[in-house]
């Protein structure tokens, strides 16, 4: 487990040595690569176009090192087939589309995203000194990025008081996702930490977590919060069930968190209980409710392949709905398992769920076989982001998946490195 490199400045001087001499080792374009691929955290907080030929240079990179080295053997594991099978889904999808050339390109284009998880998993997963470096600079990168909203609340507090929804650096409303998907290793690293019996470390474990909660719920992003929020508590209660006081303990925490990201913006209270409430059981009232239903009523006009990838904000319209039914047209469906039986279909929606399954299973069996406390709970990455209640962004979406496709990455890259 990455454990003293965070604990005390000789084992942090020592990494730095280590991950210097490996990428010495390397030629000068591998080196690059490298270099590149640990700055990525820097990279996503600038904004997304930076982050998407971030991905596209290391999906590049990683493909014509696979055509140098005639090493396709990757594609011969059953995770990885499984995602060749939804890409695939995608495609005979689009072929029923009526918007076939933009259906198909999204589709192509879609694939930019699980091609990254690729590179992280079978190329730099091999030096595991260099992923301990990535998470570390992982790290840093979430320190930045409570810094920056730590700015705005300052220096932009009468809009944050009103909206109770932070944007920097993006200039858009989701921050939250750094955290919450991109990062969400670490909220796994910070629960196991927390449940170690080294005092630094446990403190580490106990600043980590309340400043990653605190912070996430300070974006006023609700389901990102929660995402946070349970992958904490729940890492940190399946280690320590058997300690209940413990568990209290971590619950003093989580009620501080809460607590002062109330008292720093009230307005906060209004979203998380009044406007949660209904948004999700309110039928009437509720505009993500309207949206989920109406996905499910398109999936029914088209139940075997779907409108298309990506094509709900097009082809959304009046005539595909029951006569006096409350539609609602938006660009996605927000729930990502509603949006792919809506744009995709029923062999579309299998061939998603068969994914999803095949990377948590992978994650936890790798899990099962090591000592390293992360590495066991590493599968709760993929779990928390496709956990099927919670409404979600555009599951074809650039920001979306840029952020979660990151977030598996390191948890593969982590879960195959070795000990």
């Amino acid at each position: 487990m990455i454990s003293e490199s965070l604990v005390s400045i000789s084992a942090l001087r020592k990494l730095v040595g280590e991950a210097n001499l490996i990428l010495n080792r390397m030629t000068i374009a591998e080196r690059l690569v490298h270099c590149l691929w640990l700055l990525g955290p820097f990279v996503f907080l600038i904004e997304r176009s930076a982050a998407d030929i971030w991905i596209v240079t290391i999906d590049m990179a990683f493909l014509i090192r696979c055509a140098l080295i005639r090493d396709w053997n990757w594609t011969k594991y059953f995770w990885v087939r499984t995602i060749f099978f939804f890409w695939l889904s995608l495609f005979v999808s689009s072929l029923f589309s009526s918007l076939f050339i933009y259906a198909a390109t999204e589709s192509f284009i879609w694939f930019r995203f699980p091609l990254l998880a690729f590179a992280f998993a079978f190329w730099f997963s091999k030096n595991s000194k260099l992923v301990e470096f990535m998470l570390l600079s992982m790290c840093a990168g979430i320190v930045l990025m409570m810094i920056i909203l730590t700015a705005e609340i300052i220096l932009n507090n009468p809009h944050w008081q009103s909206s109770g929804r932070l944007t920097w650096p993006y200039g858009d409303q989701v921050p939250g996702g750094y955290f919450a998907k991109f990062g969400l290793i670490i909220s796994v690293l910070s629960a196991c930490y927390l449940s170690e019996k080294d005092k630094i470390k446990k403190l580490i474990g106990l600043s980590l977590s309340f400043l990653l909660i605190t912070f996430v719920l300070l974006t006023g992003e609700r389901i990102n919060s929660l995402i946070v929020l349970c992958t904490i508590a729940m890492t940190f209660s399946l280690i320590n069930y058997r300690n209940p006081q413990r568990l209290a303990l971590f619950s003093c925490c989580i009620l501080l968190s809460i607590a002062i990201a109330y008292l720093l913006n009230p307005f906060l209270l209004v979203k998380f209980t009044t406007s949660f409430f209904t948004g999700a059981f309110d039928i009437a009232n509720s505009g993500y409710i309207a949206l989920w239903l109406s996905g499910i009523e398109v999936f029914k006009t088209s139940p075997f392949t779907g409108l298309g990838t990506s094509t709900y904000r097009y082809l959304c319209s009046p005539e595909l709905f029951p006569t006096g039914f409350n539609f609602a047209c938006n660009n996605h469906n927000h729930q990502i398992y509603i949006q792919t039986l809506a744009e995709t279909g029923i062999f579309g929606f299998f061939a998603f769920v068969i994914m999803v399954a095949s990377l948590i299973q992978k994650l936890m069996f790798d899990g099962i076989r090591s000592k390293d406390r992360l590495k066991k709970y590493c599968y709760i990455v993929p779990f928390a982001m496709f956990f099927p209640l919670q409404s979600t962004g555009d599951l074809f979406g650039q920001w979306t998946n840029a952020f979660i496709w990151f977030g598996i990455a390191t948890a593969l890259a982590y879960s195959g490195s070795r000990e």
